[in-house]
């Protein structure tokens, strides 16, 4: 069957579930956001930064499957910076003006990011 086209239904409810992820994407950068402002300072800020690493992970990887490639690439590069604050022992305030900025890619990607 190489070569043929997708069936109607399949493509139908392919973009159908594109569009409910676009129109979720707005609370899941929201939530992320709030994981970061949850980072306690001190000896627990590795754990909370892990937990936003982990989320940048998950729409860095969800956004390449419904094709929103500078979401995807955006959430990647702030799940990379993260990695590497943690495996330095660094801590909100080290990382704050990163993260924030790292964030407002993420958001100010929507805009172009659709497929």
């Amino acid at each position: 069957m190489s070569g043929a086209a997708a069936p109607a239904p399949f493509l139908e409810a392919l973009e159908r579930e594109r569009r409910a992820y676009a129109d979720a994407l707005p609370g899941r950068i929201r939530a992320l956001r709030e994981l970061w402002r949850a980072v306690p300072a001190g000896g627990e800020a590795r754990a909370g930064l892990a937990s936003v690493e982990r989320a940048a992970h998950g729409l860095a990887g969800s956004g390449a499957v419904f094709g929103f490639e500078r979401l995807s690439a955006e959430a990647r590069a702030l799940e990379i910076e993260l990695r590497s604050l943690i495996d330095m022992g660094a801590g909100p305030p080290d990382a704050e003006a990163l993260v924030e900025s790292a964030l407002a890619r993420i958001e100010a990607s929507l805009g172009t990011g659709r497929p």
